[in-house]
């Protein structure tokens, strides 16, 4: 629950088995290889929720993979934790190693400065390590035309397709697919380090 001023904005939600399917679609659509994969990954989901991309990266994914999120909405790590799906509430200082994978989903409206959030994720990257990233354009979208609520002041930003893939360039990112789905103008970066 976000609270502003006198009113609340409710941002817990809950867990969403058709997001996994959604998600394990998708990743089947970027990552075609992944399953037939000898060696087991590592992947981290930043802004965890529930831990739905989580469960679909479980169905893909080599047996012996490592994946866990890292959520700071203390009721959606308790709800994913009780679904056995590994999210905790690990602040992104504190993570330690590099991954094969992370995964920001429905994050980067939130951040304030996006440019040293995703300078730290290339810290958590390996070499050659994939970063996958789903965000809305709501920044190339007039406001009239705009699918719903701002949810302010949850999001912060607003990002249209050239800004975010200026932050991401600035943070030292090379994008190596982008790719528009569904209706809602949302878009997937599949990104790595050079």
């Amino acid at each position: 629950m976000h609270k502003f001023g006198d009113q609340a904005l409710n941002v817990i939600g809950s867990y969403s088995p058709r997001k996994v399917r959604l998600y394990a679609n998708r990743l089947r659509e970027l990552m075609p290889d992944q399953a037939q994969a000898t060696g087991p990954y590592s992947w981290l989901d930043i802004g965890a929720g529930y831990g739905e991309m989580l469960s679909a990266a479980q169905e893909i994914l080599p047996s012996g993979s490592r994946i866990a999120g890292i959520e700071p909405c203390e009721p959606k790590v308790q709800k994913a934790k009780a679904l056995g799906i590994a999210v905790t509430a690990t602040p992104l200082s504190k993570v330690e190693g590099t991954h094969t994978h992370l995964s920001l989903i429905n994050v980067f409206s939130h951040l304030p400065d996006p440019v040293e959030f995703l300078r730290q994720l290339a810290g958590l990257l390996e070499v050659g390590g994939t970063l996958l990233v789903v965000t809305g354009n709501g920044g190339d979208i007039a406001r009239d035309e705009f699918p719903g609520s701002l949810y302010l002041p949850d999001h912060l930003l607003f990002a249209g397709e050239a800004n975010v893939k200026t932050a991401f360039e600035r943070a030292g990112f090379e994008i190596i697919a982008n790719k528009a789905i569904r209706i809602l103008r949302r878009w997937i970066v599949h990104l790595s380090l050079p």
